[in-house]
């Protein structure tokens, strides 16, 4: 029996996705601290989905990237596609309270790459 080679998608039927680099920022009382990761996450998650709805939530196919988030310098990556990109900052920048804390989050980078947001985090290191 031959070996049946699955092609993969043409790049024009691709979906195009674009990647947000976020910063945030937690305050009780005006005093700055730290999120479990985890409960972060959902709670932008639930905010997304309240904003944007379950419709366009899905079609806008938004995806934390994980291994890039950085928790030590407050740096999120979210994944979305070309036509979701305003309605996500939008809905990111009304702002959303996890808990007791208030966070913030304010959009630094929109690149099409991995490559162009791990640039711009370094530069941020620095």
């Amino acid at each position: 029996m031959k070996d049946i080679k699955i092609k993969g998608l043409r790049p024009t039927l691709r979906i195009k996705k674009r990647f947000l680099l976020i910063k945030y920022t937690t305050e009780v009382n005006s005093k700055t601290t730290q999120m479990d990761e985890k409960k972060l996450l959902f709670e932008i998650n639930n905010h997304l989905l309240n904003i944007l709805g379950t419709h366009q939530f899905g079609e806008f196919g938004v995806w934390f990237v994980k291994e890039q988030c950085d928790m030590k310098h407050n740096l999120l990556v979210l994944k979305v596609t070309t036509s979701g990109v305003e309605k996500v900052s939008a809905a990111l920048s009304l702002g959303l309270t996890a808990g007791q804390n208030n966070v913030r989050c304010s959009i630094l980078k929109v690149s099409g790459t991995l490559r162009g947001i791990n640039d711009h985090k370094k530069k941020l290191e620095k």
